[in-house]
């Protein structure tokens, strides 16, 4: 009875966006919040009909570890797309790894991360599988360093999380 007398309405709101409410307020708002603290936001973010007029969010609790604020980070990143992860099977040939290098490089991709696989990737006689993960600008840029890497005659695709 009290809650009905004094509460408008009650959303609930998923992990996921939670998450992207913590790295909103760190990412534009420099704040930091743990997930509980970060709640309000993730409720107008998902619920957005329901900004109506002047609103206030009540942002509590900074009690949030590094590897936490570091997880919701990296995740983040991923989920935007401005982190990738790009396998390519290239030519098991001198120079081939260089190549498909110096073709990300064109593409204005940052190469965080090389994972080479001669023997346990997969790949066919002659040929083996690369692993790259990437630090782009987001989705238009990956999809753009796909297109690119395909154009160029390689076997590239996007490995989601």
């Amino acid at each position: 009875p009290i809650l009905q007398e004094l509460v408008d309405n009650i959303v609930v709101v998923s992990e996921s966006a939670i998450e992207a409410a913590v790295y909103t307020l760190m990412s534009r708002q420099k704040t930091v919040t743990e997930g509980a603290g970060a709640v309000p936001l993730a409720a107008l973010s998902t619920y957005p009909e329901l900004a109506k007029g002047k609103i206030a969010l009540v942002l509590s609790g900074g009690n949030i570890d590094m590897m936490s604020m570091t997880s919701v980070v990296q995740r983040e990143l991923v989920r935007t797309k401005r982190l990738v992860r790009i396998r390519v099977m290239i030519p098991d040939v001198p120079g081939a790894l260089s190549g498909i290098s110096r073709r990300l490089g064109e593409l204005d991709s940052n190469i965080v991360e090389i994972d080479h696989r001669r023997i346990f990737g997969g790949s066919y006689l002659g040929s083996l599988n690369i692993e790259f993960v990437l630090s782009l600008c987001g989705e238009e840029q990956a999809d753009l360093v796909l297109q690119g890497l395909r154009d160029s005659g390689y076997d590239a695709t996007l490995q989601e999380v």
